[in-house]
C-alpha cells in the first residue's frame, strides 16, 4: 500500500485524538478503501514524524507537467511514477526512493527503478534538481527469521544415535558440501552422490567432518526467492527444498556416526542463504546432541584434524588473504598443524593452489547449471563433488564423486 500525504495526515489527526493504532487502521481502511494493519500505521506515522516521507507540491511548467501515477498489476506488483526532490546519492538509495513514493521499505521491495533528472527553474529558488522517478515494487512475502526458525525446528526432538562404533582406523575423512543450492536441486538429483558418499563412509574412519561451506539452500527466504542481500532469484519451491536438504543431511549424519569414532559438522554461511543455513545448524544441534555441531555466525572457521589444520570459508570474501588470515585469526590451529589446507566454494569449479604454506582447495559443484553459470562461462566446469581422506599428519586421497 502506498502512503499518501492525505492518508498520513488523517492518521496523524486520529492519533492526536488518542485513538489506538487498531482503531486508526480500521478508520483508514474504511475511509480510503485500503488495507493496512495497526503495526503498519505505527511505523508509517513514526517515519512521517521523522520526516522520512517526501512529498512535493512543486510542478513543472504546464507543457511538461507530470502528475503522480500508480498502477496495480495482476501479480500484486505496483508501478508508481512521481517527481521527487533528492540528491544524486539519495537517488541511489532504494530505502529513500521507496519512502519518497510512500512505500514502507519493511513491507515492499523494489523490482525496478528508473530516475530521470529534471531541472525546475524558479525566480525564488533558482534551478532545483527534481527526479522523475518510476518504480515497480512487490510486497515482501517472506517469513521473518523467527517464523523461519519455527518452520525449521517444528516438532524437532533429539535423536539418540546408537553408541556402537565400527572403526579401528586412524584415518580421517572430510566431506565438504559447497553450493548445494537445494531448490534448484532435489533429493533425487543428489541421490547418486549420497550413495557414493555412504560407500566411502562405510570404509570406517577415526574422525569424519562434514563441512557446510555455504549456499546450502538457493534462497534465504521461504515464501519468496532471494539472496541475503535481497537479490531476486528464479522462483523455487523452498518448503520442498528445506525438506530435501534435511533428508540428505539426516541420512549423511546418521550413517557417518555409525562408521567413525567422532563426528563433527563445521559451518560457514554463504551469500545465498546465510540466515537459513544458520538456523539449519541450530536444527542439527537440537536433533543430534551426540554430534559436535559447530554453530557460528562468522565468515571463516578453522579446526584441527590431528596434525592437519583446515580453514573453511564460503569463498566470496577475502579469499586471496586466506593464508595470512589463517595464521592471524586462528593462530592456535596454525601453530599446532604440520600441514594446512583451505576449503571454499562459491565459484562452482575446482581449483587447487599451494600458496604461502596453505593448500587451497576450491570445491566444485554437482548442481544443474543456472543463470550464474551461464553468465560467468562456467558451463564447461566438471559437475562433481569431492571428499578428502587424511593420514593423521597429511593428505592421503581425494575422492571424485
Amino acid at each position: 500500500m502506498r502512503w499518501t500525504k492525505d492518508i498520513l495526515e488523517k492518521a496523524k489527526s486520529l492519533k492526536d485524538q488518542d485513538l489506538s493504532y487498531p482503531k486508526i487502521a480500521k478508520k483508514l481502511n474504511k475511509e480510503f478503501n485500503i488495507s493496512v494493519s495497526a503495526s503498519s500505521v505505527n511505523h508509517a506515522l513514526l517515519d512521517y514524524q521523522r520526516g522520512k516521507y517526501h512529498f512535493t507540491d512543486e510542478k513543472k511548467p504546464k507543457d511538461r507537467e507530470l502528475k503522480s501515477k500508480i498502477r496495480i498489476n495482476e501479480d500484486d506488483s505496483e508501478e508508481s511514477t512521481t517527481l521527487i526532490k533528492m540528491t544524486e546519492e539519495q537517488a541511489k538509495s532504494k530505502e529513500f526512493v521507496l519512502k519518497a513514493h510512500g512505500f514502507n521499505p519493511g513491507e515492499w521491495s523494489i523490482v525496478n527503478v528508473v530516475n530521470n533528472l529534471w531541472q525546475q527553474h524558479s525566480i525564488q529558488d533558482g534551478t532545483v534538481d527534481l527526479y522523475q522517478s518510476k518504480i515497480i515494487v512487490k510486497p515482501k512475502t517472506g517469513l521473518t527469521l523467527e517464523e523461519q526458525l519455527a518452520f525449521l525446528t517444528e516438532n524437532v526432538k533429539p535423536l539418540q544415535l546408537p553408541d556402537t562404533k565400527q572403526s579401528l582406523s586412524t584415518g580421517n575423512l572430510v566431506i565438504p558440501l559447497a553450493d548445494m543450492h537445494w531448490g534448484i536441486m532435489t533429493f533425487n538429483d543428489y541421490l547418486p552422490i549420497l550413495k557414493r558418499l555412504i560407500e566411502i563412509i562405510q570404509q570406517g574412519y577415526n574422525r569424519i567432518v562434514i563441512e557446510q561451506l555455504g549456499d546450502y539452500y538457493h534462497s534465504d527466504q521461504i515464501n519468496s526467492s532471494q539472496t541475503v542481500k535481497a537479490t531476486q532469484l528464479n522462483e523455487v519451491d523452498m518448503p520442498k527444498a528445506i525438506h530435501d536438504g534435511e533428508k540428505f543431511m539426516f541420512t549423511l549424519i546418521e550413517t557417518a556416526y555409525q562408521y567413525c569414532n567422532h563426528l563433527s559438522v563445521k559451518y560457514v554461511g554463504g551469500n545465498h542463504s546465510y540466515d537459513l543455513e544458520y538456523m539449519f545448524e541450530e536444527l542439527l544441534r537440537l536433533k543430534y546432541p551426540q554430534v559436535d555441531v559447530d554453530i557460528n555466525n562468522g565468515y571463516r572457521d578453522a579446526y584441527l584434524l590431528d596434525q592437519v589444520g583446515i580453514i573453511i570459508s564460503h569463498g566470496d570474501k577475502a579469499l586471496n588473504k586466506i593464508p595470512m588470515l589463517f595464521a592471524s585469526e586462528f593462530s592456535d590451529v596454525w601453530s599446532k598443524a604440520n600441514y594446512r589446507e583451505s576449503h571454499n566454494g562459491h565459484y562452482h569449479f575446482s581449483k587447487d593452489i599451494d600458496s604461502n604454506g596453505v593448500v587451497n582447495r576450491q570445491i566444485p559443484v554437482f548442481k544443474k547449471g543456472d543463470s550464474y553459470e551461464y553468465e560467468n562461462g562456467l558451463t564447461m566446469s566438471s559437475k562433481r563433488m569431492e571428499a578428502f581422506e587424511y593420514y593423521p599428519d597429511g593428505p592421503k586421497a581425494v575422492y571424485y564423486i
